[in-house]
């Protein structure tokens, strides 16, 4: 009776965890908790113009990296921007250096992230694997791009390795995107 109990119980676990993966796509993470002002690491954010960019930081270092439509550049070894040929605009900004480019409230790379979470609380979406964790913060509104802060942490001190601002740019759905980025970033 007791193992009929448990192969029950067990099967049942598995039907809902299945329900789960199954409609996660579905779900809509977004919940604009997060303001779009605060979506911009050195004054640039998904939807900047590259002449803007340029205008504040010059020529990259590298440009042209890509296929097609979709290229990045870079400023120094640790600033990578993906930009839209096409649009001429800024698809996602990530910093990897802790080298002055933050978030208006002053938030990058090298911060601890118990500020980030005193400032902006829980974030919407967090996985971890090996000793890094990822925290991702949404900004969405039906009539704008929808937006992610992508804080990737070392968990052993609690200090930020790379921030970055992404935007809603690719074919995949906004969910899968950031699931997809999330688990790169953990397993790197």
């Amino acid at each position: 009776m007791l193992k009929k109990f448990f192969i029950a119980l067990i099967f049942g676990l598995l039907i809902i965890f299945a329900a789960i993966i199954f409609l996660f796509p579905y779900i809509n993470v977004c919940n604009a908790k997060m303001p779009r002002s605060e979506m911009y690491l050195g004054n640039l954010t998904v939807g900047s113009s590259i002449a803007e960019m340029k205008k504040l930081y010059g020529m990259p270092t590298a440009d042209g990296m890509g296929f097609e439509e979709n290229r990045s550049c870079t400023y120094g070894d640790d600033v990578l921007i993906y930009y839209n040929t096409l649009e001429e605009k800024i698809q996602s900004v990530v910093v990897s250096g802790n080298n002055g480019w933050t978030t208006p409230s002053g938030f990058g790379v090298g911060g601890n992230i118990r500020t980030v979470l005193n400032a902006y609380g829980s974030p919407d979406y967090s996985t971890s694997n090996n000793s890094k964790k990822v925290y991702i913060y949404f900004h969405c509104y039906k009539n704008e791009p929808q937006f992610g802060l992508v804080i990737l942490i070392d968990e052993n001190n609690g200090r930020i390795l790379e921030i970055g601002v992404y935007g809603d740019n690719t074919e995949r759905t906004f969910d899968e995107y950031y699931e997809d980025l999330a688990a790169t970033l953990v397993s790197s």
